[in-house]
């Protein structure tokens, strides 16, 4: 979904050719996720967007390339097992560091174009990005983000029209993606997921009635109930939807690629919230700077490592993880200083984690990540943290774009019109000043005691013993898989299985 000089389609794409040098100036009039290759000057290159939320694969020497991480797995004469990315995966979700849980296979690093023939070269991307200034005052940083955000979706209108699809939660993310629609005349396709008792659905439909929005409620809970003679079909349909390894694992009771592929009917274009962090104090971290690994464990240390076997060792596992970190910032520092902490959103969180689920989304229709656009993460450096504590920055947002949206309730417990509240600051101050050294051991309590009990339908042993015998798993070497309780880890962990032995 590639935007160039505002605008989409083929024109965008000519113009694109005409201005394209290996140099880089044309890549300021880039916006969105796309993977491009052109050729000029009897040269091939390759090159995806800076943030890397369309991922390209490849193997070793860069001869293989695709957006399709099973396309290259089955490219490959071997595979190989890498363990600390599949051990990312299987925790959390990502793998991280352009690396793969196939040693043979990498990311492309996006920081890059790729010249692929008639030889192999990376060329840096020189961006020059426009920051908001040291002196900028609140109000003025609230207008010219605001104004830049409103820029960037009159193109979109002008690109897709209002055949736009974007959820409406009670948080931050969705309520701003609204504002900014209703600003510039898009009158999007919206949804919104959970029980009918969920806060989100709750404060979704109150605003949809008051504003008189068309509002599409599904709880995927719902969802019928897979006979265990279709179920392998099902897996083997949802691995090539997801190409092999999603965020949350193929191994579900099919509402979430039925839903999917169901939106794109609605809309020629899906919009993704997921991002808009970058305007809030993501981390839930104070001023200061912090030592890598510690700042790792404080929000990545939860599980119980009982789970996993082989030669896993804890202490290799986030030193591994640390140098992600330092690959991601381009440094060789131990410890981080806050503006440093703020890069790693979009640097790490949203080019590994999200980068999946976004590619997944354009295999089905336009796809876009708005606020993971790179002149709105550039500006967001320069946000001073007391702005982003509590969302106060993004609050003011939607109020400047849209005050009759911003009046509404949220899940926070207040309102985007005016200053939260002493109790919702007093919680607030208590959740950043606990001491990093602190939070694992909070979050595996609080995980503990919000865990479902028993496992679904489609993780029982008749239903998983449907798609491979459950004896003799290549996976067992890495992850103990009796010792799962949680849905979701098992599902990456059974997913992965899949990989490996590419049974379908």
């Amino acid at each position: 979904t590639c935007i160039y000089k505002d605008k989409a389609g083929p024109d965008a794409l000519k113009q694109l050719h005409v201005d394209f040098s290996d140099g880089g100036e044309f890549l300021s009039g880039l916006s969105g996720g796309f993977c491009l290759i052109i050729y000029k000057n009897r040269k091939l290159y390759i090159l995806n967007d800076y943030t890397g939320l369309y991922r390209i694969y490849c193997d070793e020497p860069r001869t293989i390339l695709s957006s399709s991480l099973l396309a290259v797995s089955g490219a490959l004469k071997q595979k190989t097992v890498s363990p600390q990315e599949l051990y990312e995966y299987v925790i959390n979700g990502a793998f991280y560091g352009d690396r793969t849980p196939i040693k043979e296979i990498k990311l492309l690093d996006s920081k890059y174009i790729w010249q692929v023939s008639p030889a192999t070269s990376g060329i840096p991307k020189t961006l020059k990005p426009k920051g908001l200034g040291e002196d900028t005052s609140f109000d003025e940083m609230v207008g010219e983000v605001s104004e830049s955000l409103i820029g960037y979706f009159a193109a979109l209108k002008e690109a897709f029209g209002s055949s736009v699809c974007s959820a409406l939660s009670g948080g931050f993310d969705t309520r701003l993606m609204l504002s900014l629609m209703r600003k510039v005349g898009i009158k999007p396709y919206l949804y919104v997921y959970g029980g009918k008792d969920c806060e989100d659905v709750k404060i979704a439909k109150t605003i949809a009635e008051s504003e008189g929005l068309n509002l599409d409620h599904i709880d995927k809970n719902e969802f019928p109930q897979c006979d265990k003679d279709r179920f392998r079909e099902l897996i083997k349909r949802q691995y090539y939807i997801f190409d092999g390894l999603p965020n949350f694992g193929i191994f579900d009771n099919g509402s979430d690629a039925n839903t999917r592929i169901g939106r794109t009917e609605k809309a020629k274009l899906q919009l993704n919230g997921c991002g808009g962090e970058i305007f809030r104090n993501f981390w839930n971290l104070p001023e200061g700077s912090f030592d890598i690994v510690s700042f790792l464990k404080s929000k990545y240390d939860f599980i119980d490592y009982s789970i996993l076997g082989g030669d896993f060792n804890k202490d290799n596992y986030f030193l591994s993880l640390a140098d992600k970190v330092k690959y991601a910032l381009d440094t060789d520092n131990d410890r981080i200083d806050r503006r440093q902490v703020e890069m790693l959103y979009p640097y790490f969180r949203l080019k590994y984690w999200l980068g999946i689920n976004n590619s997944i989304n354009n295999q089905f229709a336009y796809a876009l990540v708005p606020y993971a656009d790179t002149r709105f993460i550039f500006q967001s450096f320069d946000i001073p943290l007391k702005f982003k504590n509590l969302g106060l920055f993004e609050a003011a947002l939607i109020r400047y774009i849209d005050p009759a949206l911003a009046k509404y309730p949220s899940i926070y417990g207040f309102n985007f019109s005016g200053k939260p509240g002493p109790l919702a600051w007093a919680k607030y101050f208590a959740k950043i000043s606990t001491p990093i050294s602190l939070r694992p051991l909070i979050r595996r309590r609080l995980l503990y005691r919000s865990k479902a009990t028993g496992l679904p339908f489609y993780l029982k042993d008749e239903y998983v013993k449907t798609v491979f015998p459950l004896g003799n798993l290549n996976i067992s070497k890495y992850i103990n898989l009796e010792k799962i309780d949680d849905p979701v880890i098992l599902s990456r962990a059974l997913s992965a299985e899949l990989l490996i032995t590419e049974k379908f």
